[in-house]
């Protein structure tokens, strides 16, 4: 048997473990914030989408190889964990993109990869020309814990310094304050363009974007900019909204989280969060 074939079998045979495990317990470890709905089993719905009708919806994705993920984001309350399998590393740079992170922590999906790389090259030729984005830790070769991650577990993750930065450094002032560090309209333009990509998800197509993290303050900020711009006029900016959650420890990055491929059975789904988030509704 050729050795990437025994590798494949192998950690196949580790997911489904970890599977399994799901269902008996295991050490727990802080559960997901309220703000994510429960866990739930993957789809019940018929899947029959050819590759033809995904690229219609989804033409950044690709969720048929690169990558499988599978168990949860990050640790559940009921022990179970993520994993990877012959996942696809992130070059260190390329068209509109460079890693700020080391390559043994840059390994991901093929539909997260892609979705990247595709998203910095729009973003460099179409908006901004010449803008480069920096990306920092997705997850580790064969997933699983590393710290100081609570998620990142199974390549569904990735750490990407707000748009127009090169540099861990915050985006607040001293006082907590947005600076001129942190761009709305690039930020949301970045986002937009991933947030468009869809996938079907028990017979509803959705976005693949399944949250974006950012800190508090920046939730709050996004709110008063949106609101004072119209951007909540627009259905999807709105629903777009919903998937930017207040989060600590994002004052210098975003965290950008998929929604399982359909071609990941093992991979746990989680839900979509209902509310604006902000102080007021816009």
């Amino acid at each position: 048997m050729h050795p990437k074939t025994v590798s494949v079998a192998v950690f196949a045979l580790l997911a489904c473990l970890s599977f399994f495990a799901q269902a008996h317990g295991g050490p727990a470890e802080e559960p997901s914030p309220e703000w994510i709905e429960a866990w739930t089993p993957f789809a019940s719905a018929p899947y029959d989408l050819d590759e033809e009708a995904e690229r219609k919806i989804g033409p950044w994705l690709d969720l048929r190889t690169g990558g499988v993920a599978t168990g949860p984001m990050q640790s559940t309350a009921d022990g179970a964990q993520g994993a990877l399998v012959d996942g696809t590393l992130l070059p260190a740079k390329g068209l509109g993109f460079r890693r700020v992170s080391g390559a043994e922590e840059a390994w991901g999906t093929g539909h997260m990869i892609s979705l990247i790389e595709n998203a910095a090259a729009f973003l460099t030729t179409q908006i901004w020309p010449g803008m480069t984005v920096a990306v920092g830790d997705i997850a580790m070769q064969f997933g699983g814990k590393y710290g100081p991650h609570k998620s990142h577990q199974n390549g569904l993750d990735a750490d990407i310094l707000f748009i127009g930065n090169q540099s861990w450094k915050s985006v607040l002032d001293d006082k907590g304050q947005v600076t001129e560090r942190f761009n709305p309209e690039m930020n949301w333009a970045f986002w937009r363009s991933m947030f468009d990509q869809k996938i079907v998800e028990n017979g509803k197509t959705i976005s693949v974007i399944s949250m974006i993290l950012v800190a508090p303050e920046i939730k709050n900020f996004l709110c008063t900019w949106g609101t004072k711009n119209g951007v909540f006029k627009n259905a999807d900016d709105l629903e777009m909204m919903k998937r930017i959650r207040p989060t600590e420890g994002h004052d210098d990055h975003m965290h950008i989280r998929l929604r399982c491929s359909p071609h990941h059975p093992l991979c746990r789904r989680e839900g979509i969060a209902s509310d604006l988030g902000c102080p007021a509704s816009p």
